[in-house]
């Protein structure tokens, strides 16, 4: 008799621990209530029914009610857009332009001058670059030269045209 009390207290705390833990378990949304898996789509008038009985909790700043006006993000540099790049190049180009043509010039001025016997000529300068060259091809090289930079000024002066950069930008100093 007294195993058959004990089981029997056994079996009720055990069956008020399952209808316990039964209340406690959230309520199943509405759907199919015999298919385990319910799927159930929440509205936003769902959510504040559960907000207004304090079931939902939002940790963070609030969503503004008024967007503020924001700037729009930082552009990344782009040089090709840049028209002080284009000016500073243009000015190097001219000035690389410039002392070539003040090298040929004088190339051809000494040219002139031992063609003419005004000077003497030392013979070749075995300790400069150019050593070997003859003065001729000396000055087709210098020509050559202005011609290539010549034409990456105009080169540039396309891009710029291209990235819609004004030509007077170019020829400022």
């Amino acid at each position: 008799m007294r195993y058959a009390v004990f089981s029997f207290t056994a079996w009720m705390l055990l069956c008020s621990a399952a209808a316990l833990s039964r209340a406690a378990k959230p309520p199943m949304p509405p759907g199919n209530p015999g298919t385990k898996e319910t799927h159930f789509v929440w509205t936003n008038e769902d959510l504040e029914k559960l907000r207004s009985r304090g079931l939902i909790s939002i940790v963070g700043p609030g969503q503004e009610e008024t967007p503020k006006a924001q700037s729009p993000p930082a552009q990344p540099y782009e040089r090709a857009k840049d028209p002080d790049w284009y000016a500073v190049e243009a000015a190097k180009l001219r000035q690389e332009i410039q002392a070539s043509e003040a090298q040929l010039q004088s190339f051809r001025n000494a040219l002139a001058a031992a063609q003419d016997n005004r000077a003497p000529s030392g013979g070749f300068k075995l300790d400069q670059v150019n050593a070997g060259l003859t003065p001729n091809d000396e000055i087709a090289i210098r020509g050559q030269r202005i011609k290539e930079l010549a034409a990456q000024l105009d080169d540039l002066e396309d891009q710029a045209r291209h990235n819609s950069i004004p030509p007077g930008v170019l020829r400022r100093e």
